[in-house]
């Protein structure tokens, strides 16, 4: 049997190899990692519409009226330009609401995102949607932390983090460090995909049916109602708990939000599988792990679909996401209650 390697040399080489490998993380750390920007670029358009991320990071007015943090039911379910007409009207001057959103929940990328964006940004009121039963969180770091993960960045995020999880994070360094490094030698190019949500996915019907157009509005414009405590009856906790990475990063946020003196609001948003549900299924007692002054915007989707059969309801997805007539009809719906948290905001 022939050996795997020839001679010491070859082993010689390729131990050097892997030790490269292993330490290009810290190799970029030291030689100096180029700009955080370039980490959002380096995503797949697949994971989101990275341009907008980055355009709201880093190209956005430094003072943000609303921010809206979460996965992809944010970037579908919210109408950037209703919500920003609106308080622009309740307030009767320019505002700037801007959406951290890409596709795939993970509490750590959201971290990552809003840490970003408060760099550089005062902002009054967060919403932020916490992964819901149907689309939880899983207990690994986001499905595309090698792209926008690098080592030595908000490292004191990491402490108390069982050592597991910084092990799997470092491999995740390891993993997209050769991008980053490439990242050091020419900038990242975004697609044209990457700058806007595609208008075909928004015009979808739902699991493939043909898209019917809908201008339904709520037969009872939303209320204060739609802004519960976290101890209401209506909120109904379903599990599965999320595990401890996620829970670190996301008591990390509530902690981010108020050392910027911004006031948290919760918002649920009404999933495919919610249809008649009279309860807002959520996925952990949220008072007791973030918080008892936090409260959620949100309603049952019995109330917020009142009246409704399921063919009609359907007409507002495309699978779990609302596709444009949900979208549309989603926020008018809680717009009130948006108004309402915002001049409850400390820093107003």
């Amino acid at each position: 049997m022939r050996p795997a390697l020839r001679s010491d040399t070859s082993a010689l080489c390729l131990a050097s190899l892997l030790a490269l490998i292993l330490l290009l993380p810290v190799l970029l750390l030291w030689g100096g990692l180029p700009p955080r920007s370039e980490a959002y670029k380096s995503m797949s358009t697949a994971f989101a519409t990275v341009g907008t991320v980055i355009q709201a990071i880093y190209q956005s007015p430094p003072e943000g009226d609303i921010v809206f943090l979460g996965s992809s039911l944010v970037s579908a379910g919210i109408s950037q330009s209703t919500v920003s007409l609106a308080l622009s009207e309740h307030l009767h001057r320019d505002v700037s609401v801007q959406v951290l959103a890409v596709n795939w929940p993970g509490l750590d990328v959201q971290y990552f995102m809003l840490r970003d964006y408060l760099n550089a940004h005062k902002a009054h009121l967060l919403v932020w949607n916490l992964p819901e039963p149907h689309s939880r969180a899983y207990e690994y770091p986001q499905i595309q932390a090698y792209r926008w993960m690098r080592f030595g960045e908000y490292s004191d995020a990491l402490r108390g983090l069982p050592i597991n999880y910084r092990l799997a994070l470092y491999g995740e360094a390891v993993i997209g460090a050769p991008r980053q490094f490439l990242s050091v030698l020419r900038p990242n190019l975004i697609r044209d995909e990457g700058t806007a949500i595609d208008p075909k996915l928004a015009r979808s019907g739902y699991l493939g049916a043909q898209f019917i157009q809908d201008n339904s509005l709520p037969k009872s414009p939303a209320n204060e109602a739609m802004l519960v405590s976290l101890n209401s009856p209506d909120i109904a906790v379903k599990g599965p708990a999320p595990g401890p990475y996620q829970m670190h990063f996301a008591k990390l946020i509530v902690k981010l939000a108020k050392q910027h003196n911004c006031r948290v609001v919760l918002l649920h948003i009404p999933l495919d599988a919610e249809f008649n549900d009279t309860s807002i299924p959520e996925l952990s007692d949220w008072r007791a792990e973030l918080g008892p002054d936090l409260t959620m915007i949100g309603a049952p989707a019995s109330r917020l679909f009142s009246g409704m059969d399921h063919s009609h309801f359907d007409r507002f997805y495309r699978d779990a996401h609302l596709n444009e007539n949900g979208t549309h009809y989603f926020t008018q719906a809680i717009l009130p209650a948006l108004l309402h948290s915002y001049n409850e905001s400390p820093s107003r």
